[in-house]
């Protein structure tokens, strides 16, 4: 699927003055912005740039390395993704909450 049907569906799908981040430039320099649907809803967007994927490759090689590792607070099994979104929502949580399949 192509990034311009991603952003309509987000869009679509995101509620009354919620938020959407359009991480890279998936459909290159120019695309379709449901401008409308942006407006009506009083959607916030959010473009973010990311780094190309040699850099995300010499971060992966640096990181192990270094032997740094993220710190996991919590492990989730998939069916119970709702807890999962309550926890983090508590914020009690110190380091990421991993949900495995």
């Amino acid at each position: 699927m192509g990034g311009a049907a991603t952003l309509a569906q987000s869009v679509s799908a995101v509620r009354a003055g919620g938020h959407v981040s359009l991480v890279g430039a998936m459909t290159g320099r120019s695309g379709e912005l449901p401008l409308a649907s942006v407006v009506a809803k009083q959607v916030r967007l959010q473009g973010l740039t990311v780094g190309s994927r040699a850099v995300q490759e010499d971060l992966v090689r640096g990181l192990e390395a270094s032997g740094i590792r993220p710190v996991i607070d919590r492990t989730f099994a998939l069916e119970d993704l709702a807890e999962a979104f309550a926890y983090q929502k508590s914020g009690r949580h110190f380091g990421k909450i991993v949900v495995t399949i």
